[in-house]
């Protein structure tokens, strides 16, 4: 059986959880100021490693029917991610990923340094994520938190390569809920740019069996 599937992309809109980010001045020297970024730009890639033996056995047993194909156990979305920040707001914010798929997310603080995050990423499925502020200093930033996760699946019949959208012979989700932490690096002077890391663990219901997410981000902000 084929699967075609690609990972939920890298919520970026999160962002705001470390705004304002303090940096040096760039008219008065060594002058430290606090930053609200309107705009950030960045390129982005996310990996899902799931155990495909497992869903085609899955699969097999709702009736999703397809030919045999040995998947390679992970999945890969990207692109360009454009970020919506706001000036003198450290409350709300949404990113856009464009590239290979296309995905949408917002991020709202709830209360003091808890944040809410959710996304769609079309052809990967959905995400919520619900998460703490444990450091934001000059250079760095982290969460942790909780997620949930749908996953878009869908058996290939009469593909030779790659299709999108309509032709697939059948489509179905599967749902995954874990622990998910993030990690930010900027430079906190003059050079803006940053590297943002993320990661999540979690447990996905209709296999019973682990899973595994990587994410990377390169922009500046």
């Amino acid at each position: 059986m084929f699967f075609v599937s690609c990972a939920t992309h890298a919520p970026m809109s999160e962002m705001v959880m470390y705004t304002p980010k303090k940096v040096i001045s760039e008219d008065k020297k060594n002058e430290v100021i606090k930053y609200y970024s309107k705009f950030s730009f960045g390129v982005s890639a996310q990996t899902d490693f799931l155990d495909y033996s497992a869903l085609r056995e899955y699969a097999n047993k709702k009736g999703h029917q397809g030919p045999i194909y040995d998947y390679d156990g992970s999945t890969i979305t990207g692109g360009l991610v454009p970020i919506f920040l706001f000036d003198k707001n450290d409350e709300f914010a949404f990113s856009l990923t464009t590239g290979f798929l296309f995905g949408v997310d917002a991020t709202i603080k709830l209360y003091e340094n808890y944040y809410l995050t959710g996304g769609y990423t079309a052809f990967g499925g959905g995400q919520v994520i619900l998460q703490k502020r444990v450091l934001n200093t000059y250079s760095k930033g982290a969460s942790v938190g909780v997620f949930f996760d749908y996953l878009y699946q869908a058996t290939d019949g009469n593909c030779s390569y790659v299709c999108l959208g309509p032709g697939y012979d059948d489509i179905f989700y599967v749902h995954v809920v874990g622990l998910r932490g993030n990690f930010l690096a900027t430079e906190a002077e003059k050079n803006r740019s940053f590297l943002s890391l993320n990661s999540k663990v979690g447990y996905l219901f209709e296999t019973q069996t682990p899973y595994l997410s990587l994410g990377v981000t390169l922009g500046a902000y």
